[in-house]
């Protein structure tokens, strides 16, 4: 059985509060209700939020809570609310990293919207980060290119032991014993030579 998504809401007003809980149950959804600022980041670090909502009023620095969350899971998406929204502060939410901006007093499709897309960016997030082994895998292709082949050059460049290398290129199908670098092929040519 899958869990439902769950969301976190910072915010007192109770018609907020209401409508929130009705937009998470029409989409199966289920709703933490918190009132300050800890009580976000402690919630955050507990459980396994696809969204968080915040009040910008209740919320006074919401800049700060969001690099907080996003530190403890970039994942999440975080949508500020406010009162009196403006259009210059809409446009610095998005740019600093909400996921949506919305304007008290919300109104239920909106609202609904905003919550379905958070869901959807949640579930198809892609970390923008590589992962060690194409970290790996990439520092050995550039070292192959650098030393012009040359396992042993690209292992010293490396700072790896050429067996290790060895290893590494087999593993990521890179092996190939006939590829020698110009170094030894020179190596090789003065010392076949006939005298």
């Amino acid at each position: 059985m899958d869990r439902k998504p769950e969301l976190l809401l910072a915010d007192v007003d109770e018609r907020t509060r209401t409508l929130c809980r009705h937009v998470a149950e029409e989409l199966n959804c289920e709703l933490v209700i918190v009132s300050d600022h800890d009580a976000v980041l402690s919630m955050v670090r507990r459980g396994s939020f696809s969204a968080v909502l915040l009040d910008a009023k209740l919320i006074p620095d919401s800049l700060q809570l969001l690099s907080e969350i996003k530190a403890s899971s970039a994942r999440i998406e975080v949508i500020l609310i406010e009162e009196n929204a403006t259009a210059p502060s809409a446009v610095r939410s998005i740019k600093a990293g909400f996921s949506d901006y919305l304007e008290k007093p919300l109104d239920m499709e909106t609202l609904e919207r905003s919550i379905e897309e958070a869901l959807k960016s949640y579930q198809s997030f892609q970390p923008s980060i590589p992962t060690l082994e194409q970290l790996e895998r990439q520092a050995i292709e550039q070292a192959m290119a650098q030393a012009e082949g040359d396992k042993i050059e690209a292992a010293r460049l490396l700072s790896i032991g050429k067996t290790t290398l060895y290893r590494k290129l087999r593993q990521y199908g890179n092996y190939s014993r006939k590829h020698r670098g110009p170094a030894r092929h020179a190596a090789r040519s003065v010392v076949s030579r006939p005298q």
